[in-house]
């Protein structure tokens, strides 16, 4: 067994290529978490707060029956999936539908308002107009305030692509707050390094070798993933 880091980068474009696959026993449990939980992780993210650790195992083992990780990503096969997911689902399912737009209702944002009133807390009033809170947001496709400079596609974030969005965001508040140019500099300054740390984000992963005893870690798996009624029979 083997315990290690990935950055989320790399994680995102592991779930992008199928590299993950899920078991597939008779009672695991479907994709649970509603849209709250999955904000809740996306806010985790970018305030550097660690989450649990993915456990995953080889696939060359052969052991477990599979299906894809996400089935909205099947379209995109690249190198055969190599690993199993014994335990992270819910999470892994939650990253793709943040920074890979997997979500069939919803897409992600970030709100760069709200990311700013934790460092450079601005009046009470500007709060409740601006109705700050989480920093991870979601929108339907058809809702037009997505397209306030306030808000940040996640899968720009990852991907790096924020400057100008930043920028355009910072003239608009500079208008309606009237900052000064330290101020500006401060504020853009901030948003990029906590931006450009999202893609950083380390995440723990622990690694069962393929030689591992089947027995316990379909123990393990079951225990985790399988519905209560199934724990406590």
């Amino acid at each position: 067994m083997n315990h290690s880091q990935i950055s989320l980068k790399t994680l995102v474009k592991n779930i992008e290529n199928n590299h993950y696959v899920t078991l597939d026993f008779q009672g695991r449990r479907n994709f649970v978490w509603d849209v709250l939980d999955i904000e809740k992780l996306g806010d985790s993210i970018i305030r550097g707060v660690p989450i649990t650790s993915i456990v995953t195992m080889p696939i060359e083992s052969k052991k477990f029956p599979t299906q894809p990780l996400n089935t909205a990503l099947t379209s995109n096969l690249k190198p055969a999936p190599q690993q199993y997911v014994i335990d992270g689902y819910q999470r892994l399912a939650s990253i793709s539908d943040i920074f890979l737009g997997t979500d069939s209702t919803f897409l992600y944002y970030f709100d760069l308002s709200a990311i700013i009133n934790e460092k450079f807390p601005i009046n009470q009033q500007s709060i409740e107009v601006l109705n700050l809170g989480t920093f991870c947001k979601t929108f339907q496709e058809h809702e037009s305030e997505r397209f306030n400079p306030r808000f940040l596609l996640a899968a720009d974030v990852i991907n790096n692509k924020f400057n100008n969005g930043i920028g355009k965001f910072l003239l608009q508040v500079r208008s309606s707050l009237s900052l000064t140019n330290r101020e500006f500099d401060d504020y853009f300054d901030y948003l990029i390094n906590t931006l450009t740390s999202v893609a950083h984000y380390n995440l723990a992963i622990t690694k069962i070798n393929a030689t591992e005893d089947i027995a316990p870690i379909k123990r393990i798996y079951e225990k985790l993933n399988l519905p209560l009624f199934y724990q406590q029979a």
